[in-house]
């Protein structure tokens, strides 16, 4: 009866509202870009690096590198929330708050028991979900949402979110499960409101592009591996920063990975679309030049690749990277 009643006096959205139920939860690394995305999501900013940790500068400016966010994603029957977690950014605002009221994380040493009530820093409906992009590799996944219909915004503006998983698997699991949820979503609505499915595309053909035009003049080739990892120093309090490795039939690059609209460099798109992926060559070599690959001892995930001088007034390379599981570490071995 309060449906029925709500039908006649409330929007779509209302109703589904009243009805949400809890479908899932789970921790995420994830990043927004364009400034709608940015207002909901804080990014987080560092300073760029470059090889050997150096902070890099560029015409006496400080460049800057946007890293992602660890978050809790709660997704319902009927919306998917981005929840604050205890990450840099959100301890960063705990410490300079005071009395900071919103949003704040579940506290460390809650208990269910405590019944808290968590903070979303967003929350969008599935029915303003319009496009999935699966990253080169299923490296990772973008989500592009519209701006509700109630919501009064213009519904040609896009909030882009970047899903770092790091892991085919779990990138597959995530999209089979973002469609399922607008399956769902789509056969509970009578008047086909969501009558469209979302689209699903890849950036396939963009990444290598974008491949191609950080190392040139040299040629790509055939790309064997791709993954998306951690630089680490041995020495130094400088922490990790988020790096590409890619393996070629000739090459190994390591790269700056950033996004379009990430806040890196800008907020907005320009001619292009947000979230498309961009490189900066950080270090490279031939295949020829690779000495050993060795992984880690104390740490299942890391690795370290060793690279040959060119020359004996030159240094060895040591590439200390950091593999989001161990499933990626063996794989970076192997290839």
């Amino acid at each position: 009866r309060v449906l029925e009643s709500a039908a006649r006096s409330s929007s779509t959205m209302e109703i589904l509202a009243m009805a949400e139920r809890f479908d899932r939860v789970w921790r995420e690394e994830a990043l927004a870009c364009g400034k709608l995305a940015a207002k909901r999501l804080t990014p987080h900013r560092k300073p760029k690096r470059g090889f050997h940790g150096d902070v890099v500068f560029s015409n006496g400016k400080l460049e800057k590198s946007c890293e992602s966010r660890s978050l809790i994603v709660c997704a319902s029957d009927a919306a998917i929330y981005f929840i604050s977690d205890y990450d840099a950014v959100a301890r960063h605002q705990l410490s300079k708050a005071g009395k900071r009221r919103f949003p704040l994380p579940i506290p460390e040493d809650a208990l269910f028991q405590n019944h808290p009530w968590p903070h979303a820093l967003a929350r969008h409906p599935i029915i303003t979900l319009e496009r999935i992009t699966i990253g080169f590799g299923f490296q990772r996944l973008a989500l592009h949402f519209r701006h509700a219909r109630d919501s009064g915004g213009n519904t040609n503006e896009e909030f882009t979110y970047i899903l770092i998983t790091c892991n085919k698997l779990r990138t597959v699991n995530l999209l089979q499960h973002f469609q399922t949820l607008t399956k769902e979503f789509t056969a509970r609505l009578s008047n086909k409101v969501a009558a469209e499915a979302v689209k699903i595309d890849n950036d396939d053909k963009q990444m290598l592009d974008a491949l191609a035009e950080a190392v040139a003049p040299s040629a790509v080739g055939m790309v064997l591996h791709y993954q998306i990892v951690q630089q680490r120093w041995q020495h130094g309090d400088r922490g990790t920063v988020r790096r590409a490795c890619i393996v070629t039939d000739s090459h190994l690059y390591l790269l700056d990975e950033d996004y379009v609209g990430d806040g890196s460099e800008s907020f907005e798109a320009g001619a292009r679309k947000l979230g498309e992926v961009c490189f900066k060559t950080v270090d490279s070599a031939t295949i020829e030049q690779v000495s050993e690959v060795q992984a880690g001892l104390d740490d299942p995930n890391s690795v370290t690749v060793v690279i040959r001088p060119l020359s004996m007034l030159q240094r060895y390379h040591r590439w200390r990277l950091l593999c989001r599981d161990r499933e990626g570490a063996e794989r970076l071995v192997e290839d």
